[in-house]
């Protein structure tokens, strides 16, 4: 009985490390510039993610926001990290729209290789990133987790994603 009661609390400690490989699909899918009540304008990258369940969510996230989740990964993973590339700022011009989908190209390589690498998607930083962490509790029902609430009201207010 106590080989087996192991053997099976080995089996779920593997399975819930693997939660994170069972995310096939991640990309950036959209972009959206926008304005806010100082008007300031910004960008928001929509990130869709679909699990081989089919459960399926996306992430609005900012430039600046995937730039803070790349200096963490490098400093909490430098050698997984020398051999991604991140898009790099631009002091003018950043709501060009050719510059715009050339950044989200650029986040999107980013992404794919971060889901590349077992090390780095398992990473407390990329689930919380991308909403993994909540999908623990889903019931499989879609959802939308942005991480600032200006920006939930910005997007209830009339961004079409």
């Amino acid at each position: 009985w106590y080989q087996r009661r192991v053997r099976d609390t080995n089996y779920f400690t593997k399975f819930n490390l693997s939660m994170a490989s069972e995310i096939p699909q991640v990309s950036v899918v959209k972009t959206v510039t926008k304005s806010d009540s100082g008007d300031s304008k910004f960008t928001l990258y929509k990130v869709a993610i679909k699990k081989q369940t089919g459960n399926s969510w996306f992430v609005l996230r900012r430039y600046n926001e995937f730039h803070d989740l790349y200096q963490t990964m490098k400093s909490a993973f430098p050698q997984e990290m020398t051999k991604v590339k991140f898009p790099g700022k631009k002091l003018f011009g950043n709501f060009d729209p050719a510059f715009i989908k050339q950044r989200g190209e650029g986040l999107n390589e980013f992404v794919a290789l971060l889901f590349d690498n077992e090390d780095l998607k398992s990473s407390k930083e990329v689930k919380r990133f991308f909403g993994i962490d909540k999908q623990s509790t889903d019931n499989g029902e879609n959802f939308n987790y942005n991480t600032e609430e200006s920006v939930n009201q910005e997007v209830e207010d009339g961004i079409d994603l």
